[in-house]
């Protein structure tokens, strides 16, 4: 219920919407930057310029937010976001709401 809450007033905020629609803008250097700011995140080597760091930066803190809200190790959510089909529904959600 509380991360409902969250999500819930985070996705209502309009600054969030334009923080979520900045992190998964397609990058004309770097291709799609939400993916790569979570293989990133996953501890993936990959190559950004200074937006899609600032991004994968920005994917980070709100991954670790989520992490602590809701309980769960940082090296488990990493876990997941190594599987591809993981990582690419997450991006593919977070490209809808952007």
């Amino acid at each position: 219920m509380v991360m409902a809450r969250l999500v819930e007033r985070w996705l209502g905020n309009p600054l969030s919407r334009r923080i979520i629609g900045f992190c998964t803008h397609r990058c004309d250097k770097c291709g799609r930057r939400i993916e790569l700011a979570l293989k990133k995140y996953a501890g993936e080597e990959v190559h950004l310029c200074y937006e899609c760091g600032f991004a994968s930066w920005i994917v980070g803190k709100l991954l670790d937010l989520v992490a602590e809200k809701i309980k769960i190790p940082k090296e488990e959510i990493q876990e997941h976001i190594r599987d591809f089909v993981w990582r690419k529904g997450l991006s593919s959600v977070l490209e809808g709401i952007g």
